[in-house]
């Protein structure tokens, strides 16, 4: 998390939105988290809905 806060001010939103999906796609591949969880903390970041499936 710390690096997509870093890059936050570097990147365009849209290519910081999509970094982060990357990145909860991983942890949800991983099953480290459950989906609720990721689909919640995409969108507190970004204000917008997670579509993955």
């Amino acid at each position: 998390m710390q690096e997509l806060k870093d890059l936050y001010n570097k990147l365009s939103h849209k290519n910081w939105g999509q970094l982060l999906k990357g990145k909860l796609i991983d942890i949800a591949i991983s099953k480290a988290v459950d989906m609720k969880t990721l689909e919640f903390v995409y969108k507190e970041l970004t204000d917008h809905v997670l579509k993955l499936f």
